[in-house]
Formats: structure tokens, C-alpha cells, sequence
């Protein structure tokens, strides 16, 4: 009898010590989220950095306190931005953590039946009748992503196709997300970002085509596509392994042509008066990235050549 009292007594100091543990743990991400409310931005500083955010949300067993932190968490679509984030951050850890939380909140309408108003209020993106259809989608993202983790060639290609069928259910305006296009461009610029950075070149230079290939001046109206562009983008064509020559008497390099005509096709037609506009803040913010690296002789070359060729060919179509 008095070892059993000794251990449950044990246990009762467990069970204040956890939820003392899990209080400070709330506290912090309050703070994290205030902190981040005041900024506009998620600082650098560690204390409230993504990673430190995701760590947190993780070290909550039971979750978020649904009446204290729904509102937080879903203003101006924090939770989400801070997953994202996560899930191409160059910290492995990271990584896993935000795969985690997006699998467990995307699976949490299911999951939490008695509270699914809240859970689908949570998870703004779910089409409640149209779960199961968009939940395929979400597995194939979460396939797709976890694949990139390895290292070998064989095993990255087995997606590519899937990463191609997923840019199919993006819708090019955000507003128009529906059951058959239910994906944000933000999570595919997730998949693209893992691409652009994984440790394998040839990975690093299919990505690159496919980019330049499939992707237009739709979504030039997406601040998440148009940062994208002017930073991930750039820095990764900053790179002497992706300018390759071909031809013997003709020397060409198909790397500057592929963004010749993807740039051309960011050059707006004349007379389109609020997509003009559009254009034009996109062209500034693109110049001023390009502006901001530190290129190498080659790439530079390339991609001023292909910038100059682009606007001096829209001058002289009709185009600007």
C-alpha cells in the first residue's frame, strides 16, 4: 500500500509539473504571435523565429487551446505562412515538425468529429463537402514533399509527374480555389523551393526547366509568387552548372533561351490597364532583386542578356 501511494503521489507531481510545462508553452506561443502581429513578420531573433514556433506547437501533446488561440493562429493566415515556411526551411528538424502539424491540422476535421465546425474554420481551405476528394490531393503534396527528402535521382523522379498534376490544381487566381483546384500556389512554391535547393544538380536543373516551362504571368498578382521570383528564383539561376552550351559553328545556350521566353511572357500586352500595372510592379521588384545578388560572370551574362532581349523586343513589338 505504500509503494502505491508513493507512485500515485509520483504521478500527481507529474501530471502539475506537464501542465505547468504545457502553460508556459502557451504563454510563449502568445507571445511568439504578438510578437510577430507587431512586426508584420516573422523576426529572425530565435526567440520567435519559425523554428521556434513550430517547436512549441509540437511540444503541445494536446494541441492548441481551441477558445485562446484560434483567432491568433488564423489572422492573416499566420499559421499557415509559418508552416510553409517550415516545410522548406534548410533545418531537416524543422521540416519534419511542420510536416507534422500540416499533416495532423489537415487530418483534424476528421479526427476531432466533435468539434469539426472549429477544426474546418482552423483549416479555411477544406471544402467540407468536398473533403475526400481534396484530402487525395493533400497526400499526393504530402508524397511529393517527403520524396524530396532523399537524395538519390531515381527515387526523386518517381514524382515529377505528381509534382506537374499538383500545378494542375492551382487555380491562377486565389479567389477562385474550388474542389477541383483546391491548392494554394504557396505550396507549390514549397515543392519548388526543396527542388531548387536539394543536393543533387541534375534535381536542381530538371526543376528549373519545369519551372521556366510551366509557369506564366498568371500569377504575378500573388505576392508569395512574385518574392518567390525575386529571391529563391534568382539565387538559384546564380549558378555556372546551369549554362550549358550546345552547337559547334552556332553556339547557343539553352538555359538563356528558356528564360527569354519565360521572361516574355511576363511582359504584359499594351493597353491592359490594371494587369499593366500589375506588370510593372513586378518588373521593379524583379530589377531590384537582380540588382541585390552578388552574380557570378556566367550567370550574370545570361540573365541580363535574356532580361535585355525580353524588354528591348517589348519595345519594339508594342509590348513594355
Amino acid at each position: 500500500m505504500e509503494k502505491t501511494r508513493i507512485i500515485l503521489s509520483a504521478l500527481v507531481q507529474l501530471s502539475r509539473q506537464e501542465d505547468k510545462v504545457t502553460f508556459a508553452l502557451k504563454c510563449k506561443l502568445e507571445w511568439i504571435i504578438k510578437k510577430h502581429n507587431q512586426e508584420s513578420a516573422i523576426n529572425e531573433d530565435k526567440c520567435h523565429s519559425v523554428e521556434c514556433l513550430l517547436e512549441i506547437l509540437c511540444q503541445l501533446r494536446n494541441g492548441i487551446d481551441i477558445p485562446s488561440h484560434l483567432d491568433i493562429l488564423t489572422k492573416d493566415n499566420f499559421l499557415w505562412h509559418s508552416l510553409a515556411k517550415g516545410l522548406s526551411h534548410v533545418d531537416g528538424l524543422t521540416r519534419k515538425r511542420a510536416n507534422y502539424l500540416l499533416k495532423r491540422f489537415i487530418d483534424s476535421p476528421i479526427n476531432c468529429k466533435e468539434e469539426s465546425s472549429f477544426m474546418m474554420s482552423l483549416v479555411p481551405f477544406l471544402d467540407s463537402k468536398h473533403y475526400q476528394q481534396t484530402i487525395k490531393i493533400w497526400n499526393d503534396f504530402f508524397i511529393v514533399i517527403e520524396t524530396l527528402e532523399e537524395k538519390q535521382v531515381h527515387l526523386v523522379k518517381q514524382v515529377f509527374n505528381r509534382i506537374n498534376q499538383l500545378l494542375s490544381k492551382v487555380p491562377e487566381n486565389i479567389e477562385n480555389l474550388c474542389s477541383t483546384k483546391p491548392l494554394n500556389i504557396v505550396w507549390i512554391l514549397v515543392i519548388y523551393k526543396l527542388l531548387f535547393q536539394h543536393q543533387n544538380q541534375a534535381i536542381v536543373r530538371w526543376s528549373l526547366h519545369n519551372f521556366l516551362i510551366n509557369f506564366s504571368g498568371a500569377f504575378l498578382t500573388d505576392d508569395n509568387f512574385v518574392s518567390f521570383m525575386c529571391s529563391t528564383f534568382l539565387n538559384t539561376l546564380n549558378s555556372n552548372k546551369h549554362f550549358v552550351y550546345s552547337g559547334i559553328s552556332n553556339i547557343s545556350c539553352e538555359m538563356e533561351a528558356l528564360i527569354s521566353g519565360f521572361l516574355s511572357r511576363l511582359v504584359p500586352e499594351k493597353g491592359m490597364d490594371n494587369i499593366e500595372n500589375v506588370h510593372r510592379m513586378f518588373w521593379n521588384r524583379f530589377l531590384t532583386g537582380v540588382l541585390s545578388i552578388s552574380w557570378g560572370p556566367l550567370p550574370l551574362f545570361h540573365v541580363t542578356k535574356s532580361i535585355a532581349d525580353v524588354l528591348s523586343h517589348g519595345d519594339k513589338s508594342g509590348k513594355r
